[in-house]
């Protein structure tokens, strides 16, 4: 097996901002909703702390969690 690092540096990185860059927008919005969530609802929430865990570490499946499961039982926005 030939691991060539060399052809890593020579990647135009600038050829895959196209794709990153709405999956950044998406992620950066879901994290955003899903804390602003958090503070209106801060005393509703249990465990606040192991959803805030697993919101950074799951990446975007974090937030998806968090509507799915955290917020069950949360009062509406006014």
């Amino acid at each position: 097996m030939n691991l060539n690092l060399d052809n890593l540096w020579n990647l135009d990185f600038r050829s895959f901002l196209p794709i990153i860059a709405p999956i950044l927008v998406v992620y950066v919005v879901l994290l955003t909703i899903v804390f602003v969530d958090m503070y209106r609802n801060k005393g509703d929430r249990k465990n606040k702390f192991l959803w805030v865990i697993a919101i950074i570490v799951l990446n975007v499946f974090g937030p998806i969690l968090y509507f799915a499961f955290g917020r069950r039982g949360a009062t509406k926005w006014n």
